[in-house]
């Protein structure tokens, strides 16, 4: 896993993620749903998904976790957050398949007292 998080293609992946979405969402997600930057996003996400369910099953150290990712995780939430709030929005009712992602972030960003984790803002009532 590690050799994984410190390959060129992970660096590519999390780069296209943040360039993604960040484009996606300024152009009001026009021409992004269920295209291949979509995919790609989430699938990257996926990899922190999968790191954060076997930190809570005890299946990876968290303190190990912790010190390696720092604010990586942290960073990649904030950016992928755009993401998961607008699915949440395409697809109301169901819960974000990135719940252990975003509390891997919120976690590491506790405990190193580090930079905010980016929520979506509360839903304005008309």
């Amino acid at each position: 896993m590690m050799a994984q998080l410190t390959s060129s293609d992970f660096a590519s992946r999390r780069w296209k993620m943040h360039q993604a979405v960040q484009g996606a969402s300024a152009s009001g997600w026009k021409g992004f749903d269920d295209s291949l930057d979509d995919f790609e996003s989430r699938s990257f996400a996926y990899q922190y998904e999968l790191i954060g369910q076997m930190v809570s099953t005890r299946t990876l150290d968290y303190s190990l976790v912790r010190d390696f990712l720092r604010y990586t995780v942290v960073a990649d939430w904030n950016a992928f957050q755009p993401l998961d709030a607008h699915l949440e929005d395409r697809y109301p009712g169901r819960p974000s398949p990135w719940t252990r992602f975003r509390e891997l972030a919120r976690r590491v960003t506790t405990d190193l007292k580090g930079p905010e984790l980016r929520e979506r803002p509360p839903m304005v009532s008309a």
